[in-house]
């Protein structure tokens, strides 16, 4: 989940998000088939459909295309009316992985993800891992294309592992462990699963934690280290905190800008912090809600100095500047 959900789409027709997901997945994908775009729809229905995960509600819909498919693939959807919501800003400041888009018509959003955290940052080694392997789930009463069972595991561990402070996932992560002490094999073709998708670095310590005793451990420094991005994800709870690591780690030409970003923020990243203000909002209220948007980020200096000098530790172990 990277954006703001179905409260910023207009629709007030009673259809229910999770009613909305398959059709949007279907629909997704017939879109890019028009356009002879490769997309596998990920996690959600998709993943609990193959076993990965128990069945729940879905809000969105995930997406993942080719890196060279992916502005292709944001155009079409723009012809049939979809429309990015506000990123947070576009200094670079922040990560961002996906792109969220909404609909006037649908109750559900769509993330269409630019790459993948914790996978090979170039993505098209994750994605031409997953192609040759796709898979297929009936939604909607139509088959969608999604990744095979192994990797689509490790797009959901990878999920799973990427925000420790929550635990909102510790039962698929337990469930997961006790697993693969009687299923070896699942655990072995995750494993290569992952290492085709570039994966391995970061999921290394779950990996480490479910090795077995008797089989030999893996040349782990082979398969270099994880990630920038991941570890900045993975070890800053506090959006100051990332704020601040980029901002140490941007050019001097490029600081004063993220730091004047950060006090007032751009159209965008004003409304995506503050999804109540209209677009129609007055100098008034667009003036209180930057005052609101600093206070709340000026509150937690103790927590966002620990936080950095914790994750400035953990990206010099792995070899990167803060």
């Amino acid at each position: 989940m990277t954006g703001q959900r179905a409260a910023t789409s207009k629709w007030d027709a009673g259809l229910p998000a999770e009613a909305g997901v398959p059709l949007v997945s279907v629909l997704i994908e017939r879109i890019a088939d028009q356009h002879g775009l490769r997309t596998l729809t990920i996690k959600g229905p998709a993943a609990a459909l193959q076993g990965l995960r128990p069945r729940r509600d879905s809000m969105d819909v995930d997406v993942l295309p080719h890196p060279d498919d992916l502005d292709a693939l944001l155009a079409a959807m723009g012809q049939h009316g979809w429309r990015p919501v506000p990123a947070d800003d576009r200094l670079g400041i922040f990560p961002l992985h996906a792109v969220t888009m909404i609909h006037d018509s649908w109750p559900c959003t769509v993330d269409v993800h630019r790459w993948y955290p914790g996978m090979a940052r170039d993505g098209r080694q994750a994605f031409d891992a997953l192609w040759p392997a796709v898979d297929r789930v009936e939604l909607a009463h139509t088959p969608v294309r999604v990744p095979s069972p192994a990797h689509h595991r490790v797009l959901l561990l990878l999920t799973a592992l990427r925000e420790p402070w929550q635990h909102r996932h510790d039962t698929l992560l337990t469930s997961v462990e006790l697993r693969w002490r009687s299923q070896r094999e699942e655990r072995r073709e995750t494993f290569a699963a992952a290492e085709a998708m570039g994966a391995l670095p970061a999921l290394r310590p779950f990996f480490e934690r479910t090795q077995p005793d008797d089989e030999p451990t893996p040349d782990w420094d082979a398969y270099g280290t994880p990630p920038r991005e991941w570890l900045l994800i993975t070890h800053t709870e506090h959006p100051g905190t990332l704020r601040l690591a980029q901002l140490v780690h941007a050019p001097w030409r490029l600081k004063v800008r993220m730091a004047l970003a950060a006090v007032a923020p751009s159209a965008d990243g004003l409304a995506y912090s503050a999804p109540s203000l209209s677009a129609e909002a007055s100098p008034a209220e667009i003036r209180r809600a930057r005052l609101n948007r600093l206070k709340k980020k000026l509150s937690q200096p103790r927590a966002t100095f620990a936080e950095y000098r914790r994750l400035r530790r953990e990206l010099r172990s792995h070899g990167y500047r803060s």
